[in-house]
Order: structure tokens, then C-alpha cells, then sequence
């Protein structure tokens, strides 16, 4: 009897079946899909305030572009209040 050749084979078959039970359990981070208009009013406002292709953060105003989009018909998402003491908004999560 050899117990000892089929242990790493069994070992590696349990710790596989972990990662596969363990990635089914973790949600899905896929963003929602978006309304191909908005996109296009999002690409014309980056273009229209010269924001750079490659660079998403390239420090193009906020109120600039939340302008630009008002003018194309989309209004910018509600800002959430205050907490009552005070303190910042609580952040938003993902669904």
C-alpha cells in the first residue's frame, strides 16, 4: 500500500476545486451598460473641453463637463447629502 504518490494528486485536486468554488462565490464587477447616447455626449464633451484621449484624469473641470452635458440634455446624478452631523455623504456602492 502507497498512500504517499496519490497524496499531492488529491492535495492539488481539493485546492483546485477551492479556487473554482471561491471565484463562483466573489460577485461580478461588470459595470452596468450604458445608453449609447450617452456615451456619444460624453465622447463630444471630452473632445469639446480638449481632454486628452489617452489620459481619463487629465484634470478636465467637473463643472465644465457636467455644462457641456447639460446642453446635450443630460443632467448630472444627483449629489447625495450630507450626513445630519455633518460629515461627508456616505459613498456609494456598487450594486
Amino acid at each position: 500500500m502507497k498512500p504517499f504518490p496519490t497524496l499531492p494528486s488529491l492535495l492539488f485536486a481539493f485546492g483546485a476545486l477551492l479556487v473554482a468554488v471561491a471565484s463562483a462565490q466573489e460577485p461580478a464587477r461588470a459595470h452596468p451598460p450604458q445608453d449609447p447616447q450617452l456615451e456619444a455626449a460624453l465622447d463630444d464633451c471630452w473632445i469639446d473641453i480638449d481632454g486628452k484621449a489617452d489620459d481619463p484624469d487629465d484634470g478636465v473641470d467637473a463643472d465644465l463637463m457636467d455644462l457641456c452635458m447639460a446642453d446635450k440634455g443630460f443632467d448630472a446624478p444627483p449629489e447625495p447629502a450630507p450626513r445630519p452631523d455633518g460629515g461627508p455623504p456616505p459613498r456609494r456602492s456598487s450594486p
